[in-house]
């Protein structure tokens, strides 16, 4: 890594206002979280499967607006997605006051694909802006630190969303998490905007201030128009190959947070929150002191690394039934999932010009709905037929097959780029 690039700071005040938009965000998201399943399953009388299409339809908004709105975020800037879906998803939630008198448990379907597409505009935005601000050589600190915004609103929102409706009831919690997405928005006005509107960049360079080319004192030379862009297909083709790997990575997360609870009780440990506790700490403490390794570590290493701790996870709920092998397996998937995510961005962001990088990440992140949604839902069949501890077995042979194909070259974008690996930039294939 140059001298300059470990001079330039990663947490400024941008950065942190960004970080501050993106985890208000998540806040107000994760505000539903205690209260929208009994809301259907309650006043609507939606049962158990109408609390399914609920949730269910977050993710499918998502998978479909991810890949649009980065490549809407290259074209028209970041800033203007961001609070443009913050805003919208501000307004969606609280039309869930409406639904007992618009259509019952379709109507929370058809908010929530709003929704889910909205929050996605937020934080592909976001999350191209924190890559923009970071030098192409510290990419894989700037996606850490930026993550922890999204785990404390994660862990904030169920707290506030569960108090306000034992409180006040449900249409307190539509309207404060209405408002708080909004406050997202309004934060995300102050984001400075950090991508050169319809002007290509070469691959591995990072995004300087409008009016720039890259960052550092180099960067001065006037932004110009720049040829027209080439029509982009609906996925990045530079995301392809990554996603399909951690697509399969991420079942692990997907199938821990969706049978973990009745897990626990079968084995006859009740209480599962402490665990969850030991995941988030875990977790944020691996990006806070983890953050510089994906600058430092070759990427196919850190991906490896990341994923054999998720494998290791899953095997060990399958053949450790006991508090013990659940916290354990909790400290080695927090430790997989902490680098997984991060690795294969910057793999395939290092893969595309920096034009695209909004593009690649909103592939990208439609590949872990996929895992999330899909994932969860498959090995609750698993489950069904075999057992909680045969669908995390299976679930850790999905992330062994992602294993397998990583260290066959799949993940490896076909595009040539710039190599950054321990501070060393050569021209060659992309990064690992």
């Amino acid at each position: 890594m140059s001298a300059s690039a470990r001079r330039e700071r990663i947490v400024s005040g941008s950065f942190v206002v960004l970080m501050l938009h993106n985890g208000a965000y998540f806040a107000a998201g994760s505000m539903l979280t205690p209260v929208l399943g009994r809301y259907v399953k309650g006043p609507l009388h939606g049962g158990t499967g109408g609390v399914g299409l609920a949730f269910g339809a977050y993710a499918l908004g998502a998978v479909i607006v991810r890949p649009l709105a980065g490549r809407l975020g290259d074209r028209i800037g970041r800033r203007p997605t961001g609070v443009g879906g913050a805003a919208v998803f501000g307004v969606s939630v609280m039309l869930l006051g409406l639904a007992e008198s618009s259509g019952g448990t379709w109507w929370v379907v058809a908010v929530r694909v709003l929704s889910g597409g909205a929050g996605a505009a937020v934080y592909v935005g976001a999350t191209a802006t924190a890559t923009d601000m970071a030098p192409a050589a510290r990419r894989g600190e700037a996606i850490s630190l930026f993550s922890v915004s999204v785990f404390l609103g994660i862990a904030l929102g169920p707290l506030v969303g569960e108090a306000l409706y034992q409180r006040s009831g449900y249409d307190t919690v539509w309207i404060a998490c209405g408002v708080t997405g909004l406050v997202s928005a309004a934060l995300g006005m102050f984001v400075p905007e950090t991508t050169r509107v319809g002007a290509p960049s070469a691959p591995g360079t990072a995004a300087g201030p409008p009016g720039t080319t890259g960052t550092g004192p180099a960067a001065t030379k006037p932004a110009g128009p720049g040829p027209p862009r080439a029509r982009q297909p609906f996925a990045h083709p530079a995301a392809i190959r990554p996603g399909i790997v951690i697509c399969l990575g991420a079942v692990g997360l997907a199938s821990f947070n969706s049978f973990l609870a009745v897990y626990g009780d079968s084995i006859g440990m009740h209480d599962v929150a402490p665990v969850l506790l030991v995941f988030a700490v875990v977790t944020v403490c691996s990006r806070l002191f983890g953050a510089k390794l994906n600058d430092t570590v070759p990427r196919q290493k850190m991906a490896t690394i990341a994923i054999v701790s998720a494998a290791a996870a899953l095997y060990l709920m399958a053949l450790w039934p006991e508090p013990a092998g659940i916290y354990t397996a909790a400290v080695l998937l927090a430790v997989g999932m902490s680098y997984m995510y991060p690795t294969f961005v910057l793999i395939g962001v290092d893969a595309a010009p920096d034009s695209e990088r909004g593009s690649v990440v909103g592939t990208l992140t439609a590949f872990t709905d996929i895992s999330n949604a899909i994932g969860g839902l498959a090995l609750g069949f698993v489950a069904s037929w075999t057992s909680y501890r045969g669908a995390f077995a299976i679930a850790g042979g999905l992330i062994t097959i992602s294993l397998v194909l990583l260290l066959a070259g799949v993940a490896i974008p076909r595009t040539r780029t710039v190599e950054v690996t321990a501070g060393v930039t050569t021209t060659g294939e992309p990064v690992l």
